[in-house]
């Protein structure tokens, strides 16, 4: 069992419906093969992109 961590600010904007980007600085970090790949876990600054994904969703998605 090991245990790392990160910690940090950041600020973010939701560009439209179930969506979320967010820019941040990370002043710890750590690297591991499952979650730096983003790159939000390293130390540094980061960008992230996140989409809310469910049933109503795709539904609206369908319809257009």
């Amino acid at each position: 069992n090991s245990l790392s961590h990160s910690y940090g600010a950041s600020v973010g904007i939701t560009p439209f419906d179930n969506a979320w980007v967010s820019l941040g600085y990370n002043a710890d970090g750590f690297k591991d093969a499952d979650f730096s790949e983003n790159g939000y876990t390293d130390k540094g600054a980061f960008l992230q992109f996140r989409m809310k994904f469910d049933s109503q969703s795709i539904k609206g998605l369908l319809r257009d």
